[in-house]
């Protein structure tokens, strides 16, 4: 599902990543530990098509992200922040968004998402804008699971949640993984094991 292959990326004088190569396979569960600097958000944001590698090469579900990285970005949901335009919608009406744009039945409809918000434990009707921290992580674990994504990728899914909440999160990931999505998250270098994980890939930082 996911290959790369000698992959680096400079940033002015400081190297990022140096020659990083590893594959995910569907149903795999990764996580990206390291140390501040090591690179595991820049990651991240190539394999999300967000940013262009220096050299080497990635590829989602068979796709290379250089030459197509369109119909690669297609296949694939990054966890994090909402999107501009969506602080003033309701919890309700971004997760239908959510599922509007990314993941129709084979007749054009959108998935029911009010299961999925009682199962985090947030109100439809309050406004995004509205939401602590903690609220946030888990709307952005439910708009990733509303997007039915072939690859999830997460910047530190579980951090500033409760034991509730990380078992939410857990199970909801653990059925992504069931359903065949690979998974690709970072990880604090000092958090906690997890069982949602199945393996994991340890960046250190390269410097200058």
């Amino acid at each position: 599902m996911i290959r790369t292959e000698r992959l680096s990326k400079v940033t002015g004088r400081r190297t990022v990543l140096s020659e990083i190569t590893f594959a995910v396979e569907k149903g795999d569960a990764v996580s990206l530990a390291g140390p501040p600097g090591s690179g595991k958000s820049t990651l991240l944001r190539i394999l999300a098509t967000l940013t262009q590698a220096t050299s080497g090469r990635v590829e989602i579900a068979g796709i290379d992200v250089t030459t197509r990285p369109f119909d690669a970005r297609k296949k694939v949901f990054l966890s994090g922040g909402v999107g501009l335009g969506c602080h003033d919608m309701k919890v309700l009406e971004y997760l239908r968004l959510i599922a509007a744009t990314r993941a129709l039945d084979r007749r054009g409809r959108a998935a029911d998402v009010a299961p999925l918000i009682a199962r985090v434990g947030l109100d439809a009707a309050r406004n995004v804008a509205t939401l602590s921290e903690s609220e946030q992580r888990l709307l952005a674990m439910a708009a990733s699971m509303a997007s039915r994504a072939e690859v999830l990728l997460f910047n530190e899914p579980f951090a500033g949640l409760d034991m509730p909440a990380i078992e939410c999160c857990t199970a909801l990931m653990s059925e992504a993984r069931a359903r065949g999505a690979a998974i690709v998250a970072s990880v604090d270098v000092d958090a906690p094991p997890s069982p949602i994980w199945n393996r994991q890939i340890h960046l250190e930082t390269v410097g200058a």
